[in-house]
């Protein structure tokens, strides 16, 4: 089912930017050749569209190149580029890429291919020694992430060769996270990393070692040495860096937790979250449940609820990272959030002037009446059961997906809008999870001052008095995601 998603979305993509830039010959197939041979093929651009385009062309491997490797074009104009293959150790069937990207919006990268067989003569072989292990004690442990075509045969000399000689000279242990830039996935990935560091792509592969970004073989094979001495030295002296399988994220990263945090608690005194619970509370003192059960009911309800809406959440943003992986449909969902939010704040205001009046039962952001019988008919149905655990829990998963109608309206585009922009993908995963944290912080205080025996009128009381804060306080919250997805776009 990917498969046949990425091949619609690779036709969806074609379609709209041919209509707008034509390329012609739309692919270059050579034929076959004799190793060694370097051929040239003129490629011509066209700007179909009304407004005038920049052209930027990367080659994915050391064996293509392009002259001149960016053009601008005027509407209606068209250039010509000279592309060119290097067959040197290129034997065997092969499929080459250019990257050509345009400031078309929704047409940022498209894949030119070049194909064709390469036939290397009897005898004209290289082997590659393996040179075998070499175990050292104390070596110092550099780990890189390196961005690569599998099909550039400089790139795989780079990790089978180069790598390993470096880690005999310098006495090192290189850590090579090798990332298939073919890949939406690692794509997505790494585009965010290299304008975290202030860098434009230029060239293909691309290795990222402490703070630095190393475009392209030449400058791969020039600096990388002395990048790695630098990133010892630095790490040496106690240089800030954590790490996970999906690479390294820096502490500007790990102060997005605080807004997740702020987030989650935010969304957790909603006027739909904290309605429901205060109807929870009424219900089990019409049950005579006692301090006991009604902690018993609240560690289960409590964590089914946690672990509901953090499955909901893994859903959520896996799905919205395989969407926004492509161009078109990122763009699609960048504005529409960004028209989304803004409704949410507005009638998060018009809410506020409705508590104000004294008119809170006509809210537009609130429950649906139909899924509030539905949540008071579970209540009171799950807090008489004799098995208390079981109905707790399920009781808290019924009542997470009811609420979801509310409380998806700050939960879903905390998703898109923030988790997105991290660039680890596990990063994001532990924001979920402490955004849920923060989500069930308000429930868990609720459940205790219960326990201490302060009835749920008086909580009531308190949840009125303040409901209109908290509507104000949503607001600003869609207002900030709307403005954050706008200046990082």
């Amino acid at each position: 089912m990917k498969r046949q998603l990425l091949i619609l979305m690779f036709f969806i993509t074609c379609f709209f930017i041919y209509g707008q830039i034509d390329i012609i010959p739309g692919k270059w197939e050579f034929g076959q050749i004799q190793e060694g041979e370097i051929l040239e093929k003129e490629v011509t651009f066209i700007n179909n569209a009304s407004t005038t385009v920049n052209i930027q062309i990367i080659p994915t491997c050391e064996c293509v190149t392009s002259r001149p490797g960016e053009i601008t074009l005027a509407s209606g104009a068209s250039a010509s580029v000279l592309f060119i293959f290097n067959s040197i150790n290129e034997p065997g069937e092969i499929e080459r890429n250019f990257m050509i990207k345009a400031d078309l919006e929704g047409f940022e990268r498209l894949f030119y291919s070049i194909t064709g067989t390469v036939i290397r003569e009897q005898g004209n072989t290289t082997e590659q020694k393996d040179s075998g292990p070499d175990m050292k004690k104390d070596m110092s442990v550099v780990e890189m992430d390196y961005y690569y075509s599998p099909n550039c045969a400089v790139c795989q000399e780079f990790i089978n060769s180069t790598v390993p000689g470096l880690e005999k000279e310098l006495n090192i242990s290189i850590i090579l996270n090798k990332k298939d830039i073919n890949n939406p996935d690692m794509y997505m990935e790494y585009i965010p990393r290299l304008e975290s560091l202030g860098e434009k792509e230029r060239a293909i592969p691309v290795l990222f070692i402490g703070n630095k970004a190393l475009q392209g073989s030449d400058e791969i094979d020039k600096k990388l040495e002395g990048e790695i001495l630098g990133y010892l030295k630095d790490k040496g002296q106690g240089q800030e860096k954590v790490t996970d399988n999906t690479g390294t994220f820096n502490v500007s990263e790990k102060m997005a937790i605080l807004p997740a945090i702020g987030a989650g608690l935010l969304d957790g005194i909603n006027p739909c979250a904290f309605a429901t619970l205060i109807s929870l509370l009424a219900a089990l003192a019409l049950a005579g449940r006692r301090k006991k059960e009604i902690l018993i009911i609240g560690v289960f309800f409590t964590f089914s609820v946690f672990a509901t809406y953090y499955m909901v959440g893994l859903g959520a943003f896996s799905a919205i990272r395989a969407a926004s992986s492509f161009p078109i449909v990122a763009l699609i969902i960048h504005w529409v959030l960004v028209g989304v939010l803004a409704v949410f704040a507005g009638l998060s205001l018009w809410d506020y002037y409705l508590i104000r009046a004294g008119r809170s039962n006509e809210m537009v952001l609130q429950l649906p009446d139909t899924f509030k019988k539905k949540i008071q008919k579970t209540i009171k149905t799950r807090v008489r059961s004799a098995a208390i655990v079981v109905s707790s829990i399920s009781l808290g998963f019924l009542v997470s997906l009811f609420e979801l109608a509310c409380t998806g309206q700050v939960y879903f585009p905390f998703i898109t809008v923030y988790v997105l922009k991290i660039q680890q993908k596990a990063f994001g995963y532990i924001l979920l999870l402490v955004y849920n944290l923060g989500f069930i912080l308000p429930l868990v205080a609720v459940f205790a001052v219960t326990y201490s025996g302060i009835s749920s009128k008086k909580l009531t009381k308190v949840f009125q008095k303040h409901m209109g804060t908290v509507k104000l306080l949503l607001a600003a919250l869609f207002i900030a995601l709307a403005f954050y997805m706008i200046v990082t776009r």
